[in-house]
Protein backbone atom coordinates (compact mmCIF):
# COMPACT_ATOMS: atom_id res chain seq x y z
CA UNK A 1 0.00 0.00 0.00
CA UNK A 2 2.94 2.16 1.08
CA UNK A 3 4.35 2.25 -2.61
CA UNK A 4 0.99 2.86 -4.28
CA UNK A 5 0.74 5.82 -2.23
CA UNK A 6 4.30 6.72 -3.35
CA UNK A 7 3.92 6.23 -6.76
CA UNK A 8 0.13 8.21 -6.77
CA UNK A 9 2.71 11.20 -4.91
CA UNK A 10 5.44 11.01 -8.07
CA UNK A 11 2.79 11.11 -10.20
CA UNK A 12 0.64 14.00 -9.27
CA UNK A 13 4.17 16.12 -8.52
CA UNK A 14 5.10 15.53 -12.30
CA UNK A 15 1.68 16.41 -13.37
CA UNK A 16 2.21 18.83 -10.80
CA UNK A 17 5.29 19.69 -12.34
CA UNK A 18 4.02 19.95 -15.71
CA UNK A 19 0.98 22.01 -14.66
CA UNK A 20 3.36 24.16 -13.32
CA UNK A 21 5.72 24.71 -16.45
CA UNK A 22 2.46 25.29 -18.44
CA UNK A 23 1.45 28.09 -16.65
CA UNK A 24 5.00 29.46 -16.79
CA UNK A 25 5.49 29.44 -20.83
CA UNK A 26 1.62 31.23 -20.79
CA UNK A 27 2.48 33.75 -18.63
CA UNK A 28 5.88 34.24 -20.46
CA UNK A 29 4.07 34.57 -24.22
CA UNK A 30 1.68 36.60 -22.17
CA UNK A 31 4.17 39.01 -20.91
CA UNK A 32 5.86 39.09 -24.32
CA UNK A 33 2.92 39.97 -26.55
CA UNK A 34 2.29 42.97 -24.06
CA UNK A 35 5.71 44.04 -24.75
CA UNK A 36 5.29 43.50 -28.20
CA UNK A 37 2.28 45.92 -28.06
CA UNK A 38 4.83 48.43 -25.98
CA UNK A 39 7.17 48.25 -28.33
CA UNK A 40 4.74 48.59 -31.42
CA UNK A 41 3.88 51.69 -29.78
CA UNK A 42 7.13 53.07 -28.96
CA UNK A 43 7.83 52.11 -32.63
CA UNK A 44 5.23 54.37 -34.11
CA UNK A 45 6.06 57.00 -31.35
CA UNK A 46 9.32 57.09 -32.58
CA UNK A 47 8.45 57.69 -36.65
CA UNK A 48 6.45 60.31 -35.60
CA UNK A 49 8.97 62.09 -33.68
CA UNK A 50 10.70 61.26 -36.97
CA UNK A 51 8.08 63.00 -38.99
CA UNK A 52 7.52 59.35 -40.99
CA UNK A 53 4.13 59.72 -40.60
CA UNK A 54 3.04 56.92 -42.87
CA UNK A 55 5.49 54.92 -41.15
CA UNK A 56 3.98 55.65 -37.87
CA UNK A 57 0.13 55.02 -39.68
CA UNK A 58 1.21 52.09 -40.64
CA UNK A 59 2.25 50.55 -37.29
CA UNK A 60 -0.49 52.30 -34.91
CA UNK A 61 -3.16 50.81 -37.19
CA UNK A 62 -1.47 47.53 -37.12
CA UNK A 63 -1.70 48.17 -33.25
CA UNK A 64 -5.57 49.06 -33.28
CA UNK A 65 -6.97 45.78 -33.09
CA UNK A 66 -5.33 45.31 -29.57
CA UNK A 67 -5.69 48.22 -28.22
CA UNK A 68 -6.75 47.07 -25.12
CA UNK A 69 -3.51 44.95 -24.52
CA UNK A 70 -2.37 48.49 -23.81
CA UNK A 71 -2.16 50.04 -20.00
CA UNK A 72 -4.24 53.26 -19.64
CA UNK A 73 -1.47 55.32 -20.24
CA UNK A 74 -0.44 53.94 -23.05
CA UNK A 75 -3.76 53.76 -24.68
CA UNK A 76 -3.46 57.39 -23.80
CA UNK A 77 -0.48 57.72 -25.63
CA UNK A 78 -2.18 55.28 -28.76
CA UNK A 79 -4.92 57.80 -28.92
CA UNK A 80 -1.95 60.90 -28.78
CA UNK A 81 0.48 59.20 -31.61
CA UNK A 82 -2.63 57.71 -33.87
CA UNK A 83 -4.34 61.48 -33.67
CA UNK A 84 -1.10 63.74 -34.23
CA UNK A 85 -0.17 61.21 -36.87
CA UNK A 86 -3.73 61.67 -39.05
CA UNK A 87 -3.52 65.35 -37.95
CA UNK A 88 -0.47 66.05 -39.71
CA UNK A 89 -1.00 63.69 -42.52
CA UNK A 90 -4.31 66.46 -43.29
CA UNK A 91 -7.41 63.17 -42.27
CA UNK A 92 -8.56 65.80 -39.85
CA UNK A 93 -11.75 63.85 -39.67
CA UNK A 94 -9.95 60.80 -37.59
CA UNK A 95 -7.28 63.71 -36.07
CA UNK A 96 -10.23 65.07 -34.21
CA UNK A 97 -10.82 61.62 -33.27
CA UNK A 98 -8.22 59.79 -31.93
CA UNK A 99 -7.23 63.29 -30.62
CA UNK A 100 -10.64 63.75 -28.85
CA UNK A 101 -10.20 60.31 -27.14
CA UNK A 102 -6.22 61.07 -25.76
CA UNK A 103 -8.05 64.22 -24.21
CA UNK A 104 -10.73 62.49 -22.46
CA UNK A 105 -8.69 59.25 -21.45
CA UNK A 106 -5.96 61.48 -20.26
CA UNK A 107 -8.54 62.73 -17.64
CA UNK A 108 -7.89 59.79 -15.72
CA UNK A 109 -4.40 59.31 -16.41
CA UNK A 110 -3.57 62.97 -16.41
CA UNK A 111 0.56 62.37 -16.36
CA UNK A 112 0.44 59.80 -19.40
CA UNK A 113 1.03 63.04 -21.75
CA UNK A 114 3.85 65.44 -21.11
CA UNK A 115 2.96 69.13 -20.96
CA UNK A 116 4.22 69.72 -24.24
CA UNK A 117 2.24 66.62 -25.98
CA UNK A 118 -0.97 68.27 -24.05
CA UNK A 119 -0.64 71.64 -25.48
CA UNK A 120 -0.01 69.83 -28.83
CA UNK A 121 -3.56 68.02 -28.45
CA UNK A 122 -4.83 71.04 -27.21
CA UNK A 123 -3.70 73.85 -30.30
CA UNK A 124 -4.53 70.54 -32.41
CA UNK A 125 -7.89 70.11 -31.35
CA UNK A 126 -8.84 74.05 -31.05
CA UNK A 127 -7.79 74.26 -34.83
CA UNK A 128 -9.43 71.29 -35.48
CA UNK A 129 -12.60 72.20 -33.89
CA UNK A 130 -12.86 76.02 -35.18
CA UNK A 131 -14.39 75.17 -38.66
CA UNK A 132 -16.73 73.08 -37.17
CA UNK A 133 -18.08 75.39 -33.84
CA UNK A 134 -17.85 78.03 -36.16
CA UNK A 135 -14.69 79.78 -33.34
CA UNK A 136 -12.57 80.57 -36.31
CA UNK A 137 -11.10 83.53 -37.36
CA UNK A 138 -13.17 86.12 -38.41
CA UNK A 139 -11.51 86.82 -41.85
CA UNK A 140 -12.28 83.32 -42.55
CA UNK A 141 -16.36 84.28 -43.46
CA UNK A 142 -14.81 86.73 -45.84
CA UNK A 143 -12.84 84.47 -47.57
CA UNK A 144 -15.80 81.72 -47.91
CA UNK A 145 -17.88 82.44 -51.18
CA UNK A 146 -20.61 83.40 -49.12
CA UNK A 147 -19.18 85.99 -47.45
CA UNK A 148 -17.58 87.62 -50.85
CA UNK A 149 -21.03 87.68 -52.47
Amino acid sequence: MAATCVSFHTVTGKLGGWLALGVLLSLSVFASGCQNYSDQLQRAQSYYERNQYELALAVVRNLEADQDSLSDAEAVRYCYVRGMTDYRLGDEVNARYWLGLSVAASKGNPHALSAEEQTRVDEALAELNAPIFGTGPVGDAAASPAGGS
